[in-house]
């Protein structure tokens, strides 16, 4: 599979995986069809993404997840999609080299972990 082709499945899969988290439906079956009624989202991400995940989205349509690939070195990304869709990565605890979000509340607080390459995880 080419690198373009494997970055559009990525995007694809994600674009339904937030739109079946937005209309509460479960990832299982979100990945064996999408319902007709769901508007796909499509969630950019900075240049340098291998891949990304939504992993949870409040009843405002504020979507997070994680992507991987960002920056200079390949590490695990928190990010955040606000209710426009502009993402915004959010950044691991001081001193530690990854994170991801795992979900959001109506209020804006992600939920989510940060860790070291070491595998401390907080």
């Amino acid at each position: 599979m080419s690198k373009r082709s494997s970055r559009s499945t990525a995007v694809a899969t994600a674009v339904v995986l937030a739109a079946g988290l937005a209309a509460g439906v479960a990832p299982a079956a979100v990945a064996d069809t999408a319902p007709a009624a769901l508007a796909p989202l499509v969630l950019a991400t900075p240049a340098g993404t291998q891949f990304s995940e939504p992993t949870g989205v409040s009843n405002k349509g504020v979507v997070v997840g994680w992507l991987y690939g960002e920056g200079p070195t390949l590490t695990y990304r928190a990010i955040r999609w606000n209710a426009d869709l502009t993402p915004t990565i959010l950044a691991p605890l001081a001193g530690d080299t990854e994170d991801k979000a795992l979900g959001v509340n109506d209020a804006g607080t992600v939920v989510g972990f940060s860790r070291q390459w070491s595998g401390r995880t907080r």
